[in-house]
């Protein structure tokens, strides 16, 4: 989910492991692991510039949920890599919402 700049417009970007080709899942697995959201440090700890854009990337792995709030201004090498790979994937969804 990406949300905030001047329109606050949110923007859902979705995309399920079980509907990839093997290879993709993994990758798709392997980015995520690296994106290291959950290491003291991590982009989800930085706080958020003004205005600017949020990354909520939540993870699901066998029943367990994990939700990472991330700030365009503070994001690694690895998370902006993890969500381009899944913005640019052709296997995954779109939505757009107004804020609220």
């Amino acid at each position: 989910m990406r949300g905030g700049g001047l329109a606050g417009l949110v923007s859902t970007t979705a995309i399920d492991t079980a509907a990839l080709p093997a290879t993709e899942a993994d990758r798709l697995r392997s980015l995520v692991q690296r994106a290291e959201l959950s290491a003291p440090g991590a982009p989800a700890e930085q706080a958020p510039a003004p205005d600017a854009e949020l990354y909520q990337v939540i993870v699901e792995d066998h029943g367990k949920r994990s939700t990472y709030t991330l700030s365009e201004a503070h994001l690694s090498g690895e998370a902006r890599e993890l969500i381009n790979w899944i913005d640019t994937s052709p296997h995954h969804t779109e939505s757009l919402e107004p804020p609220g």
